[in-house]
């Protein structure tokens, strides 16, 4: 019998990060997550690659 649930990743994501937003926080969140066409945890993912792209600079 094969096993069953999702594929292993190579690159896991294994820490969870939890934040408190504002209302306006949330709405702006969703707005880029509805334009991009990509999830809350992707969109956060890129803002945090630029952040670190920009201090690098």
């Amino acid at each position: 019998m094969s096993k069953m649930g999702r594929p292993k990743s190579e690159n896991k994501k294994e820490i969870l990060v939890a934040t408190r937003l504002t209302e306006e926080e949330f709405a702006e969140l969703e707005e880029c997550c509805k334009i991009l066409g990509k999830t809350k945890a992707e969109v956060i993912r890129t803002g945090i690659k630029n952040v670190h792209k920009d201090i690098k600079k």
